[in-house]
């Protein structure tokens, strides 16, 4: 890297340079000059990428900033010349090129979800609106259903194992390796109706490709997920599932479970590819075990001391520990949230969904999916009417068990949320549950009808919810909701939501309604 030296001189760059910062990984070289960065790719062909020409250096370089500008539009600014003058190097100077670089502009390094988390300052606040760009990302991500077979995910996954067979004893017992091989081995092999079924639904997308916490960053109130997979399509034309399922390991692995559940109930609610959690374990463990992989990789680097090894071997074991994790064997079960609108009842269930590790299936979301609606569209009209007539009602009860079939195949607790003020609605997801022997349970919201209405006035206010509720549709509510019957208090449990609620509490209540214990 001849030019490196120069680079560090304030006078090599074609703007004011208050200080300059040199971040190095295995495939780039990074200056950071305070208004703007530079990005280098390193003259290296490492198989899975091959950046050992000017002429390729310069290509992906071009493909970088085109793919990343679709989820950080005013982020990366273009491919800059850095030339020759005498015997120092410019960017965008005079001559012609020796090197090529991606120009960005700079953020904060302090608004790293990384950093966050590190400092236990991630929160549900941030991780929302980052569930809304993706599910927006990947509906309109470009399809590419070649990548979807599963000769060809199995090519990556089984990679893996490939690689990390000679640590096998050093930091994974040879026990839990096979197990993790020959279930992903079988997933591949067993289950290729459901790689093909992906493709179909058009869930093969270009991705990001690289979607974990230290890319992604909140920087003075934008939201920037950045640095994508440009330099092998084999990395980032996945499964959107496949790629969510990076990011959700991440937090797991970080101690943050129940912030990736409410990531991943608010991506799946805004998506409605509640089927795609047939594949998300599979996935969950192929993340984790590439984490391990590069982990392991360190142990074999002359140039890292000891203490980083040691550090590294400690990582790996814990990535090949939460994969065994994600096998899964647990007993999933259905609970009913039933009420009003303004009842606090979605409020609950996204609780009981982080604390059951399940995951929530909301009515509005899905009457306006059958619709063929956004999820952000306003579609209020007169109780009996339109969306909301009783045909749409019925098809919108459906769908709820459709989407819990879904849930409860992938090893996961379904909360049905819904008015559910119909007896027979009740009664057939209580027949639904019996057939598949599930534990099954009612949770009933209530609160004081001023509550109500003040909730429903101030969520039409803000205009964020899914919901179209207004006060006249839950007066009608009110009037129509029909009382539990002697079998149905057997599984019920009530929770008035104006006093506030115990998550663990009404879990327990739950299992006990469910004769879960």
């Amino acid at each position: 890297m001849i030019w490196y030296r120069s680079l560090m001189n304030p006078a090599a760059y074609p703007h004011p340079v208050r200080e300059i910062r040199h971040l190095a990984t295995h495939i780039s070289d990074v200056f950071l000059t305070g208004s703007f960065a530079y990005k280098i790719k390193k003259p290296v062909d490492l198989k899975f990428l091959d950046f050992s020409t000017l002429e390729k250096r310069r290509y992906y370089c071009e493909r970088e900033v085109v793919l990343n500008r679709r989820l950080a539009p005013d982020i990366y600014l273009g491919v800059v010349p850095i030339t020759r003058d005498g015997e120092e190097f410019r960017v965008e100077g005079k001559g012609g090129p020796v090197e090529y670089a991606v120009k960005m502009v700079q953020f904060g390094q302090e608004g790293l979800l990384d950093a966050m988390a590190g400092h236990g300052d991630l929160s549900l606040a941030h991780i929302l609106p980052i569930a809304e760009r993706v599910a927006r990302f990947h509906q309109s991500a470009e399809r590419a259903d070649a990548f979807g077979t599963p000769e060809a995910v199995g090519e990556n996954v089984l990679r893996n194992f490939e690689q990390t067979a000679k640590y096998q004893g050093v930091v994974v017992s040879p026990a839990r390796f096979i197990k993790l091989k020959d279930y992903s081995d079988y997933f591949l092999k067993q289950k290729t109706d459901l790689f093909h079924q992906r493709i179909k639904r058009g869930a093969i997308r270009v991705c990001h490709g690289d979607l974990h916490l230290q890319n992604i960053c909140l920087d003075q109130g934008r939201l920037i997920i950045f640095d994508c997979i440009e330099f092998n399509d084999a990395l980032n034309h996945i499964d959107v599932i496949n790629e969510i399922a990076f990011l959700l390991m991440d937090l797991d692995h970080r101690g943050l479970s129940g912030l990736g559940n409410r990531f991943l109930n608010a991506y799946l609610e805004k998506t409605q590819d509640y089927d795609g959690l047939a594949v998300l374990n599979f996935y969950l463990i192929y993340r984790a075990c590439v984490r391990a992989k590069v982990a392991c990789f360190l142990l074999d680097d002359p140039e890292i001391t000891e203490e980083d090894k040691t550090a590294a071997r400690e990582r790996a074991l814990a990535y090949f520990e939460l994969a065994e994790n994600y096998l899964g064997g647990h007993r999933s079960g259905l609970i009913l949230m039933a009420g009003v609108s303004g009842s606090g009842k979605s409020t609950v269930a996204a609780d009981l969904a982080e604390g059951l590790g399940g995951v929530m299936v909301r009515s509005d979301a899905v009457r306006k999916s059958i619709a063929e609606l956004g999820q952000e569209a306003r579609a209020a009209a007169d109780y009996g009417r339109g969306i909301y007539s009783q045909e749409m009602t019925e098809r919108t009860y459906d769908g709820l068990l459709e989407r819990a079939e879904a849930v409860i195949a992938s090893g996961r607790w379904a909360i049905l949320d819904a008015t559910y003020a119909q007896r027979r609605h009740r009664e057939a997801a209580r027949v639904w549950a019996e057939k598949r022997a599930l534990p099954f349970s009612i949770l009933h919201c209530t609160a004081p009808p001023e509550v109500l209405e003040a909730r429903l006035t101030k969520r039409a206010a803000a205009g964020t919810d899914v919901s179209d509720a207004d006060i006249e549709i839950l007066r009608r509510q009110l009037s129509v909701f029909e009382s539990f019957d002697h079998e149905e208090a057997e599984r019920l449990v009530k929770v008035d939501t104006e006093k506030g609620w115990d998550v663990k509490e009404i879990i327990a209540a739950c299992r006990i309604r469910a004769t879960l214990n």
